[in-house]
């Protein structure tokens, strides 16, 4: 495995750095750089990002806005549509925002990161597409590696020629491998690594994955209805904890709102002491005080702390890495479909908030499909359908599907794949 290695990524949401953070170890500082915000960015490229960050912010909360926020929201999203999946059929022709990308670049956007890391010209590593297409470009001097992020993707993932291009492709199902070819990307560019999921969470022997989920079993079938299905997994401990919900709101803030609704449809559970509720606020301060706001003016305040938890963080790093230790006592992750639906081959079973936009509906589907994650019922209700799935033992066969379908080496393999390139 290569000592060096270049790990790019965007400051843009959470999917793109979530990628990157389990790959940090092949840089040489340890750190990863975004390519839209690093030291010394050139003023011009910082104000062009700024503004797609923004832009993509605003849209994404402005869509809760009656009937006008989702008609808003569907025409950004109609820039990153995924069309319906025909191997047979070639969609080589690139979108008009795939066409605008590489006219900024031709113009100088990412010259200068380039021209820096061309000093030292390691493998390029990638989890945001357009760094890629710059580094390619703008003559980078090493190999260029695009990490895929989500279950399926967009024309946006495979370059303006993609016949000719020399991006090597790190892609988590053979699926998305087939989808790229149908986007005119070599076959030989493909390879099928998995999701770079943290290595922290799985273990050199997947001792960790293992011991966390006869835990977390013991949580989700607290009959034994579905014992004979999970016996070869070690006995859990004794250290008994009430069954832990953490409930993620996404990098742009959107659906901050269904958390406040979780809380009080459970409230009576959180005060018995059978539930604990965890509220990742990420690094969102505004959705933090959402959170405490709710909290202390409707009744809550004595839970704070207690069975209800607001977790903030100042950055994404420490987000990132906080967010992997909370997970590994968590029994259920409610969050929308995000490149989190990866997770779940931790043994995490994960509920599904609504999808935001044609990549989250195509993650939905593909967690559908593997048994691994459910669509959340009314909000409202949830102190009905959930404890009804924890006392059938439903979430404990989720659990195990997300683990048995999973894919865990994603990290390993493209350690490999670098160093044998």
């Amino acid at each position: 495995m290569p000592s060096n290695a270049w790990i790019v990524a965007a400051d843009m949401g959470y999917g793109h750095g979530r990628a990157a953070q389990p790959l940090r170890h092949l840089s040489p500082s340890g750190e990863i750089i975004n390519a839209n915000n690093y030291p010394g960015i050139p003023k011009k490229d910082l104000a062009y990002w700024n503004n797609i960050r923004e832009w993509y912010e605003v849209i994404s909360r402005f869509r809760s806005v009656p009937i006008i926020g989702a008609a808003v929201f569907g025409l950004m999203d109609n820039f990153q549509k995924i069309k319906a999946y025909h191997p047979e059929v070639r969609d080589t022709a690139p979108t008009m925002q795939l066409r605008q990308t590489y006219r900024a670049i031709r113009r100088g956007l990412g010259r200068h990161l380039i021209e820096t890391l061309n000093k030292n010209p390691f493998p390029l590593v990638s989890t945001f597409f357009s760094a890629a297409y710059i580094a390619e470009e703008q003559g980078y001097q090493g190999d260029i590696y695009l990490v895929a992020c989500d279950s399926d993707v967009s024309r946006s993932w495979a370059p303006l020629k993609p016949q000719t291009s020399r991006i090597n492709y790190c892609v988590p199902s053979e699926h998305v491998a087939g989808r790229l070819e149908t986007y005119g990307v070599r076959p030989e560019m493909i390879h099928v690594t998995g999701f770079p999921l943290p290595v922290e969470n799985v273990g050199l022997h997947r001792e960790v994955v293992q011991r966390d989920l006869a835990r977390r079993l013991k949580n989700l079938d607290p009959y034994g209805l579905h014992v004979d299905d999970y016996r070869e997994f070690k006995k859990a401990d004794n250290n008994h904890q009430p069954l832990t919900i953490t409930y993620a709101v996404g990098g742009a803030g959107a659906l901050a709102e269904l958390g406040t609704t979780i809380i009080s449809s459970l409230a009576g559970e959180l005060r018995k002491n059978t539930l604990r509720l965890r509220l990742v606020a990420g690094v969102r301060s505004e959705v933090r005080d959402q959170f405490q706001r709710f909290c202390e003016g409707n009744g809550f305040k004595d839970l704070l702390g207690k069975n209800i938890s607001i977790y903030y963080f100042e950055n994404k790093k420490q987000y990132f890495q906080g967010f992997n230790e909370l997970i590994r006592d968590t029994d259920i992750l409610w969050t929308k479909p995000s490149e989190l639906v990866f997770y779940a081959g931790f043994g995490l079973p994960i509920i599904m908030a609504p999808a935001l936009g044609s990549q989250e509906d195509a993650n939905q589907a593909w967690l559908l499909s593997t048994g691994a994650g459910v669509r959340q019922c009314d909000p409202e209700c949830t102190h009905e359908w959930l404890i009804e799935w924890i006392e059938s033992g439903v979430l404990a066969q989720t659990a195990l599907n997300g683990y048995r379908h999973g894919n865990l080496e994603g990290v390993k393999n493209i350690g490999k794949l670098i160093a044998h390139k």
